[in-house]
């Protein structure tokens, strides 16, 4: 099972939660790890009952390697940085990013030519 993991991972969780429900537990580099699947148990975990839960051994070992960011913090610290991150995440900005990588997409096209790499993606 631990294969199917690296060489398709959607397949993975699909059958994780598919077998084991919405909660499951599985032992990843000699680490408990918990998976949740709905989406009601995620916002409760990740937004209504943040305060509740603490990041894992795994995380805070990585805090080295990833900084002290949003992935890693907890607490105030936490906070503080997820609203200043939320702006970023409004649906008008997420709409607007769309409509940037379709800009940078189109002129990446527009440098191609049959059968030869592209140099650039500036528009």
């Amino acid at each position: 099972m631990f294969g199917d993991r690296r060489r398709d991972p959607l397949a993975f969780f699909t059958k994780l939660a598919r077998d084991y429900g919405d909660v499951s537990c599985v032992a990843l580099f000699n680490f408990r790890t918990l998976f949740i699947n709905h989406p009601d148990d995620i916002e409760d975990v990740l937004v209504n009952k943040a305060r509740k839960f603490e990041k894992g051994r795994v995380m805070k070992a990585n805090m080295r390697l990833f900084g002290e960011g949003l992935l890693t913090s907890e607490g105030d610290f936490w906070l503080r940085q997820r609203r200043l991150a939320q702006p970023a995440f409004q649906s008008a900005r997420i709409a607007a990013y769309g409509a940037t990588m379709v800009e940078y997409a189109e002129g990446a096209m527009r440098g191609w030519k049959s059968g030869k790499c592209a140099t650039s993606t500036k528009t």
